[in-house]
């Protein structure tokens, strides 16, 4: 049976993926304004409605995509005909099919809803590797090489990291990765690493850190290491909808640098 909005309803657009509020006008059926029939919602064009039998992937309405819904989009006409007796057909020109993400009037938060994604994910700070160690008994020396790296480096600490949320029928999925690692040296300097960097090893001597790494040109006792890692999450709903989200995790510890001749006395 129809249903009697009382003159407005706030509904989605067909494609269901508007959301934004707008009042949208319903056709008078008998001096009544009508927002909805059993065979579907107001739209602001056309009373549309998920198709009863989706036709096979083939189908052209479905433009290549292997998700969402089709959606039958019927003239005022029609939509009143099938109401008022379910064996009646629209005529050629009353109803056409589309592809649309969600079904119409689905009110879906999208960008929430990839939120949510990527807070299944459990991303957290890395554990700064670094030498010299943050031990009582390590102390590195002004002007030898500072080496950086992520301990371990995994899905929820470096990435990739993958994740998913769902309200109703919709699925939101996400993955996650780290850009970049900011290190904050302490001394007013900053070095950034585009990798996870290298775990130094007794082999390399002296040498400098091949991708992460760091001079102190003064004694500091100690300096803190901030290391903030930079994320970005690309999302994807049901067709063309997606995009990002960029976050941040920051993690410290400390290192003491000394001068060669203090050590040495």
């Amino acid at each position: 049976m129809a249903e009697d909005c009382g003159g407005t309803e706030t509904t989605p657009a067909s494609s269901g993926s508007s959301g934004d509020g707008k009042k949208i006008d319903c056709p008078k059926v008998n001096g009544k304004t009508t927002c909805k029939f059993a065979s579907g919602t107001w739209s602001g064009a056309c009373f549309a409605g998920v198709i009863d039998t989706e036709p096979d992937s083939g189908h052209p309405a479905w433009k290549g995509h292997d998700d969402g819904v089709i959606v039958l989009c019927r003239s005022l006409a029609c939509a009143e005909r099938l109401d008022q007796n379910d064996e009646a057909h629209c005529f050629p020109g009353e109803e056409t099919a589309y592809w649309a993400p969600v079904p119409p009037g689905t009110d879906v938060d999208f960008e929430a809803l990839a939120q949510r994604a990527v807070e299944s994910m459990g991303i957290e700070p890395i554990t700064i590797g670094i030498v010299p160690e943050d031990k009582p008994d390590r102390v590195g020396i002004v002007g030898m090489p500072v080496w950086m790296w992520v301990q371990e480096p995994g899905p929820t600490t470096y990435g990739p990291g993958d994740g998913e949320a769902t309200a109703g029928d919709v699925t939101v999925t996400a993955t996650a990765r780290v850009v970049r690692i900011v290190y904050d040296m302490g001394d007013g300097t900053t070095v950034t690493c585009n990798s996870p960097g290298t775990p130094y090893e007794d082999r390399y001597g002296i040498t400098e850190s091949p991708d992460c790494g760091h001079q102190y040109t003064k004694q500091g006792d100690p300096y803190t290491v901030t290391a903030t890692s930079y994320w970005v999450a690309d999302w994807q709903g049901p067709g063309d909808i997606g995009g990002t989200i960029e976050l941040e995790r920051t993690t410290e510890t400390q290192v003491v640098v000394g001068e060669a001749q203090v050590i040495t006395q």
